[in-house]
């Protein structure tokens, strides 16, 4: 069929709109009506389809009714192909409406009402439709309630002819009745409802009730698993609609109102004014936790075989004699249910299989094996994962995981996943084969066979380790020796135990030890500082639940008894930032300007800590006691190995409590100071056989007792918690995971304890009173959750700790961390988005200080905003701290979220900066981009965006279009920011940033008319901002000495900048500007000076200038002689350039290695690395002349004659740039080398004339030096001077 076709002389055919498996729709045009229409013509040809096809056109010709597509015509095309002529239809379906978000209730209750209303009158013409979703309802001209459902191509008509069978998969899976999902043949118009269930579920909450990574995961899930209620997502839904809805979604049908009569009547209710009134005078519930929780559930699916057509006869599966039968008897026996799926596929749960996994998982592989041995050649998988118990038979990841086994499945026999694997002993037989794993047989068990899980609590067997600690302290007490402890062991070996015992004994035998404690935890991981700032809040008893006041005011008389007044308030201050105890910066300027530089921050905090704990150690002996530092903080390590170092004649000890990969995430681990590091082993038999008998008593018999030991294999906590097991009289044996031993020890508690268990693990390891019934919400009164918790505590799941982070607050924490992740494993994904969302809210409220945390729950509870807003905090606070990996990892975690707006852009421009420093140009411009786009006018994060997103472009050689519009944008967002202490610094540093880049392009006038606008704006600010003053300066230390060729006013610019940077603390700035001194200074030929300086800065990472930093100590090495050293530092220049895509970097270390081949006479190289660097420095004028000087240079070694065209096109560059402005120093080298360039072609005259031009500027920049050594160092020492004094006396006498 084509556009024009005529079908029975009245409809022409118009475009197609749509096209599937069966057939086509047109828009066509009704000759008799002038109306346009859309025509359905199906090309399948196979009987299936004509059938069905017929019956849409029966249904469709007797269903007369407003909410139901109209009837026009049918027919035959002259091919044969059937058609059907239906109103045309203007609008979306409701499917592409709900992409946008989901409808409010007024219109979600109307829709339902317009849609039950239309299948009322189906189903009073026994037409059950069968099929309903979001694609076949029509929402007319787009409007949700003006409603037309679509397609009864698959409707059932209770009067036609049987044309499905038992099985047949009819309709769409994720809106089918789970009697349709079963396959039965009596299908009713409770299937229709349950449908409108799930489509009005779904315009309520946005997604549909079941979901699943495959057809049959749906389909066990609708059999399996309730439907959330409406209440639980959103307070908004009124009850009694709550309540309807989930009505509709029963699983039994006869729960559900009878057809859409009885549901149109029930929803017709909900009168509008009704619901306006809900929303106005409902008090807002508050939100908790939930009774449902996750557990390890195996199941296990068998693809008993698809069905044929549902054009077939009618089959009757339900025999005796039939497989299902046969395999439903089977799987009754051992405990299982199995369950019929409509596309052929059975699955099999276990509801009563004890508490523990490995139980299931054994019970699933006996039923799997039995399967498989009936001979019947079906392709079985057998899955274990958690999954939601709600009431009914608990799937979730354990049916997606089978599904997607099954459908992958490349052999027959029984496929296992890992984690059922993992839970099976030794006595079943599982092999790898290149398709997975499958289950073969079960084996005879070996006596004493087992798997083992568990958790430590106990320090048994530990007396060397404890003696070994107490020595260690004792030495660093009595002879004042600082130094590190590190014990490691995986989880649950009894580090934590370990460092009870050794602070248990240490108090009774040094009563004067200071004890300091912190503990990281998961959540916490990573946080900057976070780990020290508990310590230091310890040390001074600062608790972060008292009022800011109150805090500030501990903290000052703490201080005030301990250091001299002068000293007082820079600690105070600065001890502040660092406990999350922050002071008012009115009148302190030190203060100020930290909070404007992340890393004077970090600078002036490490130097509190170092003066906080030189105070402290001299009054007495300190341990230092940091738990879980795998989940630490890189500063917190480095601050802790800076007093170790600096403090090294102090009695400071650090026992730091650890799992082994703490050694990767923190390489070298204070390996230079006097680190000792402890790795605790398995426990010994006698240590394992005393806590037995000390806990269940000496009458335990021997058989017991070697068991219990076997099984522990000298692990702590195993052997805790096989001791507790005994001890209840639990007689299963050990699983093999962590997550199913939690399981078996937290199901012996009743459902409500288990919640409150659930809500404690949402805050991490440490939890609060009123934090977790914050979580319970209305659901638990008071006193219930209190005594939930008692019994935690009887159990020894959960200890109360002995002061808490939030006064008047009970502070829980979990007896281990496994433990904590168990319940934590528990949470359906519902509550732990929930649960996260409260517990921000209440950390929030009650003051937490780490943004970081608080950037978790909100992320984690998917409040995308509030947590792009703590990342980003969290970001600057690493800047403070000097981790620039850390900010950078938590600004890309806040990005991630994919929030617009302020934050995002001020996590753009972090990135910039970060990525910049660290030669990372190619990503620092895509986040420029996005920074300049997002960021808010008027502020740092778009000054500094700005600034480095021009950079990016030269230093990557972007087009010249590109660079200049970049140039136009920095230079009116840096002039048009507000001048103020906040931002003139950063106004500055942008300025001096941007005319480095304009001067390195040539446009010397313009980047100078930009310096000299911006001192007359932030000049009046320079005398009260030190840093300020300093960026101020650093224009000219480039400018002056390699634009101007005053290399001596430069240095002296240079090093007034490294003062004024060293007095607002800024250490980046001090490296920026020692590498200016270095520059400088090579210019000037003080050689040793500028080597000094170029080692003080050797592998700190300074942006845009580490290039030219790198050139000059290249050069420096050179004219001192050591070539090696100059060629390795070229070729890493070169390197490092090229993965960072840096092409102006790449020419410069080009042109610097080019110079040592040819000192080293190597002239071929030179020659070749040489044109290199002048291809790749074009876009650099200056830079560029000097490539091409370097060239001629070479030639004419070589004696080649093209020397002196190469210095002539040299000559004519330099002049351009001369008419700019341009004096550099290059200007005395291309005088020299076109002067020996002429003279070697025979032009003496010219030669001499070159040569006098350039002696004349040697004497020009030898009298602006006003020093004596610098002037003589300058006309003797640099290379090009003295050779050029040389010729002149030889050429020109």
């Amino acid at each position: 069929m084509q556009r024009g076709d005529l079908l029975s002389e009245r409809f022409e055919l118009d475009a197609p709109v749509a096209s599937g498996g069966m057939g086509q729709v047109f828009r066509a045009r009704d000759r008799w009506s002038g109306a346009d229409v859309a025509v359905k013509v199906i090309l399948e040809s196979r009987a299936g389809a004509h059938a069905r096809f017929a019956r849409e056109v029966a249904v469709l010709s007797e269903l007369s009714h407003a909410g139901i597509v109209g009837y026009v015509a049918h027919g035959g095309t002259p091919r044969g192909q059937p058609y059907l002529v239906m109103e045309w239809l203007d609008g979306e379906d409701l499917c592409s409406r709900l992409k946008r978000g989901p409808l409010s209730v007024h219109d979600a209750v109307e829709l339902g009402m317009q849609v039950s209303a239309a299948l009322a009158v189906a189903h009073r013409a026994g037409v059950v439709h069968r099929d309903l979703k979001p694609s076949n309802l029509w929402l007319c001209d787009g409007d949700a309630l003006r409603v037309k459902v679509l397609d009864f191509g698959v409707a059932h008509l209770g009067d036609a002819a049987t044309v499905t069978r038992t099985g047949a998969l009819l309709g769409t899976p994720r809106y089918m009745a789970p009697e349709q999902a079963k396959g039965e043949r009596s299908i009713d118009p409770r299937a229709d409802v349950f449908a409108l269930g799930c489509v009005l579920f779904e315009c309520l909450a946005g997604e549909p009730p079941f979901t699943g990574d495959s057809v049959m995961a749906v389909l066990a899930k609708i059999l399996f698993q309730e439907a959330p209620r409406l209440s639980e997502l959103s307070p908004t839904i009124p009850p009694e609609l709550d309540q309807l809805v989930a009505r509709a979604l029963a699983k039994v049908k006869e729960e559900r109102p009878n057809d859409g009569a009885a549901l149109f009547a029930e929803l017709a209710a909900f009168k509008p004014s009704d619901m306006l009134a809900y929303r106005q005078s409902a008090v807002p519930r508050r939100a908790s936790l939930t009774a449902s929780e996750r557990r390890m559930q195996s199941v296990v699916l068998i693809e008993v075989g698809k069905p044929p057509d549902a054009d077939a006869s009618t089959v009757d599966s339900t025999g005796p004699d039939n497989p299902i039968h046969v395999l439903a008897k089977l799987v009754s026996a051992r405990g299982g249910r199995l369950e019929l799926l409509a596309d052929g596929t059975a699955v099999i749960t276990f509801v009563h299989s004890g508490r523990v996994a490995s139980d299931q998982a054994v019970q699933a592989a006996r039923c799997a094996l039995a399967i498989n041995a009936l001979g019947l050649g079906l392709p079985i998988v057998v899955a274990t994962g958690r999954t939601e118990i709600t009431g009914l038979l608990p799937l979730g990841d354990a049916i997606d995981r089978a599904a997607r086994m099954l459908c992958a499945r490349v052999s027959d026999g029984i496929q296992v996943d890992a984690v059922t694997a993992g839970l099976l002993d030794t006595r079943f037989e599982v092999q790898d084969t290149f398709a997975g794993l499958r289950l073969c047989a079960e084996l005879d068990l070996p006596k004493g066979t087992r798997t083992l899980l568990g958790k430590p609590t106990t320090c048994v067997g530990r007396d060397w380790e404890l003696s070994t600690l107490e020595h260690l302290l004792n030495e660093s007490v009595e002879e004042s020796l600082a130094r590190a402890v590190l014990v490691t062991a995986p989880a649950g070996m009894g580090k934590s135990r370990l460092a009870v015992e050794l602070v248990r004994r240490l108090r009774d035998e040094r009563p004067r030890l200071k004890l300091w404690t912190a503990r990281c935890d998961t959540l916490r991981s990573g946080a900057a500082l976070s780990l020290l700032g508990q310590a230091v809040r310890d040390a001074m008893g600062l608790q972060e639940s008292e009022r800011l006041s109150v805090r500030q005011e501990q903290l000052r008389a703490y201080i005030d008894k301990r250091f001299a007044p002068e000293e007082r308030q820079r600690i105070i201050v600065f001890l502040g930032e660092l406990t999350g105890t922050p002071f008012p910066d009115e009148a302190d300027p030190r203060l100020q300007a930290a909070r404007r530089d992340a890393q004077v921050m970090g600078e002036q905090m490490l130097r509190a800590w170092l003066d906080f704990v030189a105070v402290e150690t001299a009054a007495q002996p300190v341990l230092l006691v940091l738990e879980d530092l795998h989940w630490g903080d890189m500063p917190t390590v480095r601050f802790v190995d800076v007093a170790l170092r600096e403090l090294s004649q102090q009695p400071l000890m650090v026992l730091a409590l650890a799992r082994p990969e703490v050694h990767t995430l923190f390489p070298r681990l204070w390996a230079d100071r006097r680190l000792q590091e402890i790795r605790l082993k398995e426990l010994s038999r006698k240590a394992c056989e005393g806590l037995v008998r000390q806990v269940l008593g000496e009458n335990l018999s021997r058989d017991t007792l070697d068991r219990l030991i076997l099984q522990a294999e000298g692990h702590a906590f195993y052997l805790e918690e096989l001791i507790r097991a005994v001890a209840q009289g639990d007689s299963v044996e050990v699983p093999e995971t962590v997550l199913a031993m939690v399981q078996a020890r937290l199901a012996a508690l009743d459902p409500e304890t288990r919640r409150v268990l659930r809500a404690a693990s949402v805050f991490g390891e440490v939890s609060w009173r009123s934090g977790i019934a914050a979580l319970l919400g209305e659901s638990m009164q008071a006193h219930e959750s209190s005594e939930c918790i008692e019994q935690l505590i009887e159990h020894e799941l959960l200890v109360v700790r002995p002061s808490s982070r939030f006064a008047g607050d009970t502070e829980y924490a979990f007896r281990h961390a496994l433990l904590r992740e168990g319940a934590y494993a528990m949470l359906t994904e519902a509550d732990q988005v929930l649960g996260h969302r409260l517990a921000g809210e209440w950390l929030e409220q009650r003051g937490e200080t780490e943004a970081s945390v608080l950037a978790e729950h909100f992320e984690r509870g998917r409040v995308p905003e509030k947590a792009c807003l703590y990342y980003l905090r969290a970001a600057q606070r690493a800047g403070r701290a000097g981790d620039p990996d850390a900010a950078i990892a938590r600004a890309r975690r806040g990005l991630a979220l994919g929030v617009d707006g302020e934050a995002a852009g001020a996590l753009h421009a972090l990135l910039v900066e970060a990525l910049i420093w660290q030669g990372e140009w190619k990503l620092a411009d895509v986040h420029a981009e996005q920074a300049v786009r997002l960021a808010k006018p008027d502020t740092v994060p778009r000054l500094s965006a700005a600034a480095g997103r021009f950079v990016a472009a030269l230093t990557l050689g972007l087009p010249k279009e590109v660079i200049a519009e970049r140039i136009r944008d920095a230079l009116h967002i840096i002039e048009t920011t507000t001048k103020t202490l906040d931002t003139g610094a950063f106004c500055a540093r942008s300025s001096a940033t941007l005319a480095f880049g304009i001067e390195l392009l040539g446009q010397f006038d313009v980047a100078w008319a930009h310096i000299e606008k911006m001192r007359a704006m932030l000049d009046p600010l320079a005398d009260q901002d030190a840093l300020l003053a300093a960026w101020l300066a650093m224009p000219h230390t480039y400018h002056e000495g390699m634009v101007a060729d005053d290399a001596f006013h430069a240095l002296k610019r240079s090093k007034l900048a490294y003062t004024l940077f060293q007095r607002a603390g800024h250490s980046r700035g001090c490296a920026v500007a020692q590498s200016f001194i270095g520059i400088n200074a090579h210019l000037l030929g003080a050689y040793a000076e500028a080597e000094e300086v170029f080692k003080r800065t050797h592998g700190v990472r300074l942006a845009h200038v580490s290039a030219l930093r790198c050139f000059s100590s290249v050069s420096v090495l050179v004219d001192l002689g050591r070539l090696d050293e100059a060629q390795a530092e070229a070729e890493q220049l070169i390197d490092l350039s090229r993965s960072a895509h840096a092409a102006a970097d790449e020419g410069r270390g080009r042109a610097a290695v080019a110079r040592v081949f040819l000192t080293r006479g190597a002239l071929e190289r030179a020659e070749r690395e040489a044109r290199s660097a002048v291809a790749l420095l074009v876009p650099l004028p200056a830079e560029h002349v000097h490539a091409q000087v370097s060239l001629a240079e070479i030639l004419l070694a070589a004696g080649r004659p093209e020397a002196l065209p190469v210095i002539r096109a040299a000559h004519a560059q330099h002049a351009t740039l001369q008419a700019r402005g341009y004096r550099g120093p290059v200007g005395r080298v291309l005088q020299l080398v076109h002067a020996e360039a002429l003279a070697a072609s025979g032009q003496h005259t010219q030669a001499r004339d070159a040569l006098r031009n350039a002696r004349e500027r040697v004497y020009a920049a030898a009298a602006r030096i006003d020093d004596t050594p610098y002037r003589l160092g300058f006309l003797e020492r640099v290379r090009e001077n003295a050779r050029i004094l040389t010729l002149a006396r030889e050429w020109l006498a």
